[in-house]
Formats: structure tokens, C-alpha cells, sequence
């Protein structure tokens, strides 16, 4: 009899610890459960559609008991798994949508809670699936009706219906959100806080699971109201400042909170209005951008400028509220102006760099230390006669440019058998030009001649000896013979591959050459000319004639200057 009381004092005191313990395991579960509600809410608010896991710290056993734990319609329910058999239940607010049945152990390994992609709470793995929600919710504004007029505080009421729950109604104020509401969704809209005007109300229902759907109404705010003023922004020049850009982009902003009446912009440089030969572009109503250049340079001394403008919808409040104007100004300095520009063209060089059926490209550098680079014009011509022209703007207010290199190509294409010429002339903002002089003309080559490419050395002196370096981009060539004509010096040597082939030591104007069947290959020394003292005076010529196996040639002619 003693052993049995001590048995029921034990069973007792392990009842009291199962429900202090399980009350404690069901008042956390139910809190995490209230966190995650909130948080869910708070990213519904901002328009995402939520997932969250949180994890459960639960004891395996309580009492030496395993326990079960199990989420129902407002509840947590904690129970032993055995005897004594002990339950207790933890509410929270039945409004938050659990799955009832969704269950875990105290023993199993993983111990999760999540809120699924379904806006539904349970425990993961349990056992219990979640409704599927693939419905997307449905809403009307249904007071008051589409351009009405209203005033003061108007109630905005919505049906809404979804095959679960709709948990939100987001409302927005021409695009722009303005608050959220719960059941039963309906917003008390405070008119007077805004100015006179057309308003576009949408109304944005959200159900657990993210999804969404809409509908817009359009109302006429009528308080006898005009609470805000229109506004004004320098973009450029700014207020005091000095700039060397002439002409310069004057530019500005005018805004107002409901629209601005774009007929009544207004754009005054210097005491004249200068508007009419303004653009003004607007993505909105509400703003427009005002834009002007100048047709001609300004004078180098201080500029005023005047902006005005009004609202589109004035209501009966102040009437200082109904325009805004601005004024500010600019000083324009003078261009420094100690170095001209100068140019490189670096492509095309020579006549393989034509390549027909492609376009025409040409590349250069240009760079000008003083005023900075204003712009480039690049010239082609082929045949003599037809031109393709481009204007490449380098330097806009307020950027400098100092150098540039780049490319062009056009849409024309290389064509066999025509001959093309280059021309870039680079201009700085002072108002100097360059231009490095003509490149080619180059012919676009046909047959084993368009492979051909000719590279020779540097040199300083007259003394010195010049070297051609003939070589094919691509497969071996054949070459049949080669006229060299010369006014002054000689051809000193001649080597294929590599190997001395003759010294002709030819002084004659004319030096007729011919091989036997010599096929150039892709090596860059596969056949070399030395010339001497061929270039003594300016502009002395070169000519270069080189024939080919199957018929075609290819023309080189070549002036160098050396120092001397």
C-alpha cells in the first residue's frame, strides 16, 4: 500500500509538469504562429508573395513522455502519446488561416512550421496536405460609381470574393499607394488633404497566397480647394554658375501635384521669350521638361533666364498657389583656344584591309588638349564621285571630351573593282579643324591580288635602306612577275623565303622582274625587296606592280619623305 501511494504521488506530479510544459510548447507555437502572421501581412502590403519557415525548439520528451503537437482552428492542442493521457490547448486568433489536423511528434527529427505558397500555416511534413489555391481573388469599387464627384471624406466600398480568403484590399491614388484595409475592406478617403482635380482610384485585392487582381474608377475631387503650388527645377546651367559650352543647353522642370497647363510654359532668355523655339516633352501631366539651345553663340558675360508656368486645375484657394516662376543665372566664359586638334585614320590602311560585301567601316583617334573635342566628320568616297558622310558629336553640355577613339561603318558595302578614298577632320570647340589628309584610294581586289599584303620598315635618313615585306593573308599565293619603276637609288636585293635570290643593283627607271612560278606564302619575310636611296628628295614615288597566275595584279603605289 505504501509503494502504491508513492506510485500516485509520482503519476500526479508528472500530470502537473505535462501541463506546465505543454501549456509553455503551445503558447510559443502560437506566438510563432502570430509573428509569421504579421510578417506576412507586411510583405502582402508590399505587393510579394511570401514563403516563410520557422523552426520549433521542442523537448523529445516531458515527463519521460513523447508528446504530440496539433493545429487546430484557433488553437494549439498539445497531448501525450500514451498514458497518463494529458491535452492542453493554446488559442490564438481564429482569423489566421491554419490547415486543422496538420500534426507533428516530439520525437520525429525535424520539428518546422512554414507558411506555403498557398497563405496557409501548418507544419512541414505532417501529413496533412494545404488547400491548393490556384484562384486568383476578384474585386469591384462599387461606390462610388466612375466619375462621380466627390468631396470631404467619401467611402470607397469594394465587393471582393475568393475561393479561400481575401486577406487585403491595397488602395492607390493615380498609381501611387496610399494605405491598405482587412475585412470588410471598405476606405474612409479624406479628400480634403488634396487639391481640386481627377483622381484614378485602384483597388488591388490580395488573397493569402500573393494573388491579386484589380479594378480602377476615375472621381472628381470638387472641395473648393487649391493646396498646392506648381514647382520649378534648374537643370541647366546652374543658378551662379559659369560654363565655356556656347551655345548651352538651357533646361528645366515644372511640376505640379495634380497637372500643369503646358500652354501657359513660358521660357524668357535675357528679357526676350525664346518659348516658341523651345522643346517641351512630358511623360505626365503633372511634369514637362523645357529645353532650349540657343540658334546662335551667346555673348561671354552674365545670362538671366525666367521660367513660368500654371497648374491645369485651379480650385478657388489661393491664388498664389496657382503659377511658380524661376529665375536664375549663368555666365558663359571664353573657349581656351592654344592647340588645334589632331587625327589618326588607322583603318583601312592599305587595299586587303577591303573586303567586298562588307561594310564600309573606318576607324580613327582624335584627341584636342586645349578646348576638348567638339566633333568629327568622316568622308568615303568611291569611284570619285559617290560620298558617304558622317557627323560623329563627340563633346555635349556639360561633358568635355578630350579624346576619342572609335570606329564608324556604314551601311554601304565594299564592291569589287571600286575604288575608295577616307577623309576625317576633327573639330575642336574653339573652332579649329584637321584633317591628316586622304587615305587611299584603295581598290577592293579580286582573286589571288586580295590576299596580297604589303608591309615595309621604318626609316629616318636618306641613307638609310628600305625594306618591303610581301606576304599572303590567306592561302599561299602565286605570283607570275612584278614591275618596279623608281626615278632615283636601286634595288639591292631580292629574297624568297628567306634566301638571297639576286642583287640586281638596278638603276634604270624600270626594273623588270620575273619569277618562276613563286608561290607567297603567310610568312611575313616570304618574299622581301631592299631598296636604297630611292626616297632622297620629297615625294619621291615608288610604283609597284605585282601579277599573279590567275590573271589578276595588284598596283602599289608608294611616297615617302624622309628626314634629310
Amino acid at each position: 500500500m505504501v509503494l502504491l501511494s508513492f506510485q500516485s504521488i509520482n503519476e500526479q506530479a508528472s500530470e502537473t509538469v505535462m501541463r506546465e510544459m505543454y501549456g509553455s510548447i503551445g503558447n510559443d507555437i502560437a506566438s510563432k504562429i502570430l509573428d509569421m502572421d504579421k510578417e506576412v501581412k507586411a510583405s502582402l502590403s508590399q505587393g510579394s508573395i511570401v514563403s516563410i519557415e520557422n523552426e520549433i525548439d521542442l523537448y523529445p520528451t516531458v515527463a519521460n513522455k513523447p508528446y504530440l503537437v496539433e493545429l487546430d482552428k484557433g488553437n494549439v492542442i498539445v497531448r501525450t502519446i500514451g498514458s497518463p493521457e494529458v491535452t492542453v490547448k493554446v488559442p490564438f486568433n481564429p482569423d489566421i488561416n491554419v490547415v486543422p489536423g496538420s500534426s507533428l511528434y516530439s520525437t520525429t527529427g525535424e520539428h518546422v512550421i512554414i507558411y506555403d505558397a498557398n497563405g496557409q500555416i501548418m507544419f512541414k511534413n505532417s501529413g496533412v496536405a494545404a488547400t491548393l489555391d490556384n484562384q486568383w481573388p476578384e474585386v469591384a469599387i462599387v461606390y462610388p460609381f466612375s466619375m462621380s464627384t466627390i468631396d470631404n471624406t467619401t467611402e470607397i466600398k469594394v465587393d471582393v470574393w475568393d475561393d479561400i480568403e481575401v486577406a487585403k484590399v491595397e488602395y492607390y491614388i493615380d498609381g501611387n499607394y496610399e494605405t491598405y484595409k482587412a475585412f470588410p475592406f471598405t476606405w474612409k478617403w479624406d479628400t480634403t488633404t488634396i487639391s481640386d482635380g481627377t483622381y484614378t482610384i485602384t483597388a488591388l485585392a490580395y488573397d493569402r497566397a500573393g494573388h491579386y487582381s484589380y479594378e480602377t474608377n476615375t472621381y472628381i475631387v470638387d472641395n473648393g480647394l487649391d493646396l498646392e503650388a506648381p514647382a520649378a527645377e534648374i537643370i541647366s546651367p546652374a543658378n551662379g554658375s559659369s560654363t565655356d559650352f556656347n551655345p548651352p543647353t538651357i533646361k528645366a522642370v515644372v511640376s505640379d501635384n495634380i497637372a500643369i497647363d503646358n500652354s501657359s510654359i513660358e521660357l524668357w532668355l535675357n528679357g526676350v521669350e525664346v518659348t516658341a523655339n523651345a522643346t517641351i516633352t512630358n511623360t505626365t501631366i503633372r511634369k514637362y521638361t523645357i529645353e532650349y539651345i540657343p540658334s546662335t553663340n551667346l555673348s561671354e558675360s552674365t545670362h538671366d533666364v525666367e521660367l513660368y508656368a500654371e497648374e491645369l486645375f485651379y480650385g478657388s484657394g489661393n491664388s498664389l498657389n496657382k503659377n511658380v516662376t524661376l529665375r536664375w543665372n549663368f555666365t558663359i566664359e571664353q573657349i581656351p583656344n592654344t592647340a588645334d586638334p589632331i587625327a589618326n585614320v588607322n583603318f583601312p590602311l592599305r587595299d586587303d584591309h577591303l573586303v567586298a560585301g562588307e561594310y564600309i567601316t573606318v576607324s580613327y583617334d582624335a584627341s584636342d588638349t586645349d578646348s576638348g573635342i567638339d566633333y568629327l566628320v568622316i568622308n568615303v568616297t568611291y569611284n570619285q564621285s559617290n560620298v558617304s558622310e558622317r557627323r560623329e558629336n563627340v563633346s555635349t553640355y556639360p561633358t568635355v571630351i578630350y579624346s576619342v577613339s572609335s570606329s564608324w561603318q556604314f551601311l554601304e558595302v565594299y564592291e569589287l573593282g571600286k575604288i575608295y578614298t577616307y577623309n576625317v577632320t576633327v573639330y575642336d570647340r574653339a573652332g579649329n579643324s584637321y584633317n591628316p589628309g586622304q587615305m587611299g584610294p584603295f581598290t577592293v581586289l579580286t582573286g589571288e591580288a586580295s590576299h596580297l599584303i604589303v608591309n615595309y620598315s621604318d626609316f629616318n635618313t636618306v641613307d638609310e635602306e628600305v625594306e618591303f615585306y610581301i606576304h599572303s593573308s590567306g592561302p599561299d599565293i602565286d605570283i607570275d612577275g612584278m614591275d618596279v619603276t623608281f626615278s632615283q637609288g636601286k634595288l639591292e636585293k631580292i629574297y624568297f623565303g628567306g634566301v638571297l635570290h639576286a642583287s640586281p643593283s638596278a638603276v634604270k627607271p624600270l626594273a623588270e622582274v620575273t619569277f618562276a612560278n613563286y608561290r607567297v606564302s603567310t610568312t611575313d619575310t616570304s618574299l622581301k625587296l631592299v631598296f636604297s636611296q630611292v626616297f632622297v628628295a620629297a615625294d619621291d614615288p615608288l610604283f609597284i606592280t605585282i601579277y599573279f597566275k590567275d590573271g589578276t595584279s595588284k598596283n602599289l603605289d608608294i611616297t615617302l619623305n624622309p628626314t634629310p
